[in-house]
């Protein structure tokens, strides 16, 4: 999605504004939805992540996130 925004550069750490990283912390795959033979046809997934942002101050902002 960062990629296709037109204000937004991809280039090394020591030139960028900001530094994004991640880390999924947690993951569960629930099953919503079953075939007549009772085989799963769809999951849900929740993801929880944690994205750290460092500005080119060196300051860092740490951001979780639930997918619920």
């Amino acid at each position: 999605e960062l990629i296709l925004h037109p204000n937004v550069k991809i280039t090394f750490e020591n030139k960028a504004d900001y530094f994004i990283n991640g880390e999924i912390l947690d993951y569960k795959k629930t099953p919503i939805s079953y075939t007549s033979s009772d085989k799963t046809l769809e999951y849900r997934l929740e993801i929880r992540v944690k994205i750290t942002v460092k500005d080119k101050n060196g300051k860092y902002h740490e951001i979780e996130i639930n997918s619920d």
